[in-house]
């Protein structure tokens, strides 16, 4: 007695496995890879915080304080929270934000020089997030590629780990 169960696609699941065959003009190199990741984690280190920091705690916002040399600005009340565990002078977090701002532009033009694809950005972020091992699949690595490449670039993508959310519906749902 055969007692082998069928599993029968939806027609959604099939559109997404179709979106995840390989498109030809899609070719991605090792190079390709490692120019991603050296662009978006390498290249540009950490920017220069300008009279600001990050503090999770008291003590850490303290200690902080007193590295940077800003008890006076921390008396006068010029400390502002810049969200996320930042803090800072008003000056010191608009000149950090217009820093990110520019190495951002940067790192665009560079993927741009290296001939990056989205595909390379894909398979470095897969692995990157560890996207094999995650509830959510590939989300984050079709994340980074809407975010350096848009979110139409997310369709020619050959995907690795399909969890059941279409490409479609990860642009229509900005996941």
């Amino acid at each position: 007695m055969n007692t082998q169960t069928h599993i029968i696609p939806t027609a959604e699941a099939i559109k997404g496995l179709a979106l995840a065959i390989e498109n030809p003009d899609q070719k991605t190199t090792q190079e390709g890879r490692l120019a991603y990741m050296r662009i978006a984690y390498e290249d540009f280190k950490d920017p220069k915080m300008h009279d600001c920091f990050f503090a999770f705690g008291k003590d850490q916002f303290q200690d902080a304080i007193k590295a940077h040399h800003l008890e006076d600005a921390l008396k006068q009340g010029r400390i502002r929270s810049g969200g996320a565990g930042l803090y800072g002078t008003a000056e010191g977090l608009r000149r950090l934000h217009e820093d990110l701002g520019r190495r951002e532009v940067e790192q665009r033009i560079a993927l741009t020089a290296a001939a990056v694809t989205p595909q390379d950005c894909y398979l470095a972020e897969y692995d990157n997030y560890e996207c094999m091992f995650d509830w959510d699949g590939d989300l984050r690595a079709l994340r980074r590629v809407a975010f350096w490449f848009g979110a139409d670039s997310c369709r020619r993508i050959r995907r690795k780990g399909y969890n059941g959310i279409t490409v479609e519906q990860f642009i229509n749902k900005n996941l």
